[in-house]
């Protein structure tokens, strides 16, 4: 006749598929830690690099489509300080259908489907020009937010200026971008430092991002410098 387990194995027994089931249910749950850490540090790594890619192609791309502007150092198509780096690039243009005067606030293009409201636009005859903003449109009319400062031509050129700002938040360590003056939404998080510098026709971003330090160069090819 077989004899059946004692109390005491019964308890060692259970005791022990109880202690196996903790490991693994520990073990089980300390690589979907590490796999969820793993994920969160390859998306902040992504996001990093996407946003120096974005700041990198805006760069290269100032002054786009202004190549006629970039002696007149009035016109700022390149701002930066230490925290703030703004870049303006031609994105479309049109003419003027008539003849404008100083003080007016409203033109008439030949191409309305180019400009939007609350855009900047430049508006230039290539020997004097000023900038502006769209504060209404209606059919071929641009009602502006300021009244003109000079005269211009009949066929004078009117510009669709599309206006990119990154500005870095030390406060809560994020790099934020604008676009065409609206809000600043986040761009790259868990930013420890950074900085822009001017360096002739390129700029240098010094970043420090996951405790390592970065310096990029971004060259622009639009000639002049910025």
């Amino acid at each position: 006749m077989e004899r059946g387990f004692s109390l005491t194995e019964t308890i060692i027994s259970l005791t022990l598929s109880l202690f196996i089931l903790l490991f693994t249910s520990m073990f089980v749950d300390f690589v979907r830690k590490e796999s969820l850490r793993d994920k969160e540090e390859m998306d902040n790594l992504q996001e990093f690099y996407s946003g120096i890619d974005r700041i990198a192609y805006e760069i290269k791309r100032c002054g786009l489509g202004l190549s006629n502007l970039w002696e007149k150092e009035e016109y700022k198509i390149f701002e930066i300080s230490n925290d703030t780096i703004s870049l303006r690039r031609g994105d479309g243009k049109s003419f003027l259908e008539n003849k404008v005067f100083r003080g007016g606030k409203i033109i008439c293009v030949h191409e309305p489907d180019k400009f939007e409201e609350r855009k900047e636009i430049i508006i230039t005859d290539l020997m004097k020009f000023e900038y502006k903003r769209i504060a209404k449109k209606e059919r071929n009319f641009l009602t502006l937010s300021e009244a003109l400062e000079n005269d211009y031509p009949e066929r004078s050129l009117v510009i669709r200026i599309n206006h990119v700002s990154f500005k870095y938040d030390g406060k809560r360590k994020i790099l934020r971008i604008s676009q065409n003056f609206g809000p600043y939404q986040p761009l790259i998080k868990n930013i420890e430092s950074c900085s822009f510098k001017r360096d002739g026709n390129s700029v240098i971003l010094e970043i420090s991002f996951d405790k390592k330090f970065f310096n990029f160069r971004f060259f622009n090819p639009f000639g002049g410098e910025l």
